[in-house]
């Protein structure tokens, strides 16, 4: 999914006939002490290729890199035919001077985690940039977002290097505001929790509303509470800006009121909803016309 579209600054094929004898195909970059067993390589090829489109066998010369710079490494099987190998990445011996690039793969990085209340259910979902040796992950759920209680179990990938997506439904949810988040465990039993997701859920819960959308004048903002109190608002530009903001009531049930538009200028903005006393209710986009 990532070939080069520019020509490589190093080209190297692991061919068995010119580089270790012991049955190996080596390639690699700026280390002669590898390819010893090779006179005609025991020192690094000064040309990018042996012709042109041609690849050179074995090893080429190292790579002098600055700072900040980023370089694509690519793999692949150039005779397509389908059978399996095994990729050995050896980072000694080391030759004094150079730095060894090792291949490692980092520890988990999450690149999101949510919880969105449904009509009947609230769906839990996160996603990772890469894995180490992860074993699975706990979705814990809370009433007061301080005790939390594990709601089940999903399995991780173990290690990977791609995005994954995973998700939980949670089909007994709370009602009211409950609070979400993950147990991340790994291999050797090691763990880490993420941040906590909030989730205001109630029958024939229907979210945040506005309209119309897109707007002149004035919007309409309907919503659900779970019981009577103040609510405040806040209107924030794409730049994250607070351009307007003010408070409410609202009653249990289905709530509805006008925010006038004219100290907004033309541009799109979020809304977001807040109960005084228990925190979150909702966040919705809309745009301001003319």
């Amino acid at each position: 999914t990532c070939t080069p579209t520019t020509p490589p600054i190093r080209c190297s094929n692991a061919a068995l006939f010119y580089t270790q004898p012991s049955g190996l195909g080596a390639t690699g970059m700026g280390n002669p002490n590898l390819a010893l067993n090779t006179p005609q390589y025991a020192t690094p090829t000064p040309a990018l290729s042996d012709g042109p489109g041609l690849p050179t066998d074995g090893w080429v010369p190292g790579i002098t890199a600055s700072a900040g710079q980023v370089y694509l490494l690519f793999v692949d099987d150039h005779h397509l035919n389908g059978g399996t190998y095994a990729v050995n990445w050896n980072t000694s011996p080391v030759v004094i001077g150079d730095n060894v690039m090792d291949c490692t793969i980092l520890p988990l990085e999450l690149l999101s985690f949510d919880a969105r209340a449904r009509t009947q259910h609230v769906d839990v979902m996160w996603s990772t940039a890469s894995e180490r040796n992860t074993s699975h992950f706990m979705v814990q759920r809370s009433a007061d977002g301080e005790r939390f209680v594990d709601l089940g179990r999903v399995a991780a990938a173990g290690t990977s290097v791609q995005a994954i997506d995973y998700g939980f439904v949670d089909n007994e949810p709370l009602e009211g505001i409950s609070y979400y988040r993950l147990h991340q465990v790994d291999q050797d039993a090691t763990s880490e929790l993420s941040e906590v997701a909030v989730v205001v859920f109630g029958p024939g819960q229907r979210g945040l509303e506005l309209y119309p959308n897109p707007a002149v004048e004035r919007v309409r903002v309907l919503f659900d509470m779970m019981k009577e109190g103040a609510v405040r608002w806040n209107i924030t530009d794409a730049s994250g800006r607070i351009a307007d903001q003010g408070t409410t009531g609202g009653i249990k049930g289905r709530n509805g009121f006008d925010i006038e538009l004219d100290k907004l200028e033309v541009g799109t903005y979020l809304l977001q909803l807040y109960d005084a006393q228990s925190g979150p209710i909702g966040q919705a986009r809309f745009v301001k016309q003319h």
